[in-house]
C-alpha cells in the first residue's frame, strides 16, 4: 500500500511544509502533494524547497490549473523540479474552479475539456524535449523547446477529473486520474 501527505499552504506555512515533508520522507510515505488552491501559498516552489530537503519521496503538486499557468511553463516548472529532486516530480493539473479562474483573476475558461485536452498534449511534447509548435483553440505556441533535456524519465501526468467525460479523457491520455 502507497500512503501520501497532501498539504496546503492555508493551514502551514511553506517552512512547516517542508518540515512535514522531511518527516514524512524519513518515515517511508510514498508521496507528498501540495494544494494550489487559490490563494494559497505556490505549490511549484513549496516543491522545490521539499525538493533540496528530501531524498526519496515523490513530489506532486496536487493540482495546479492550466489557465494561470502556461503548459509551457508548467512544462519547464515540472522539468525543473524534477532535476532537483533526482526525477521525484509527479504533476497534477486541473482546470481550478470557475470563481478564482473567471470571477475574481478575470480569465475566460472556455471549453475546460479541450482546455485541458491541449495543455497535457503541448506539456507532453515539451517534456519530450521535442520543439513544439501547437495551435488549438485556446492554447498557441510556437518553436518552444527546453534547453535542458528531461533527465531520469518521462513525468508522469494526474488529472483532476469531474464528471464523466474528464474522466474519459484522463484515461486517455494521463498517466492516473484525482476523482474530486
Amino acid at each position: 500500500m502507497r500512503v501520501g501527505i497532501a498539504l496546503a499552504g492555508d493551514w502551514y506555512t511553506a517552512m512547516e511544509m517542508v518540515r512535514h515533508a522531511k518527516i514524512a520522507d524519513r518515515k517511508g510515505f510514498d508521496s507528498v502533494w501540495v494544494a494550489e488552491h487559490y490563494y494559497f501559498r505556490d505549490a511549484l516552489s513549496t516543491l522545490a524547497a521539499i525538493a533540496a530537503e528530501t531524498s526519496r519521496i515523490k513530489l506532486c503538486t496536487g493540482v495546479i490549473n492550466v489557465y494561470t499557468r502556461n503548459p509551457a511553463l508548467i512544462a519547464m516548472s515540472a522539468a525543473t523540479i524534477n532535476e532537483l529532486s533526482g526525477g521525484r516530480m509527479i504533476l497534477g493539473i486541473g482546470t481550478g474552479l470557475p470563481i478564482w479562474i473567471e470571477q475574481q483573476m478575470g480569465i475566460p475558461m472556455g471549453k475546460p475539456l479541450v482546455s485541458m485536452k491541449e495543455s497535457i498534449q503541448i506539456i507532453r511534447k515539451i517534456m519530450a524535449g521535442d520543439s513544439v509548435s501547437y495551435e488549438g483553440n485556446l492554447f498557441k505556441v510556437r518553436d518552444i523547446r527546453l534547453d535542458f533535456g528531461i533527465k531520469f524519465g518521462q513525468i508522469p501526468i494526474y488529472i483532476a477529473a469531474v464528471g464523466p467525460k474528464m474522466l474519459q479523457l484522463g484515461g486517455e491520455i494521463c498517466d492516473e486520474i484525482i476523482e474530486l
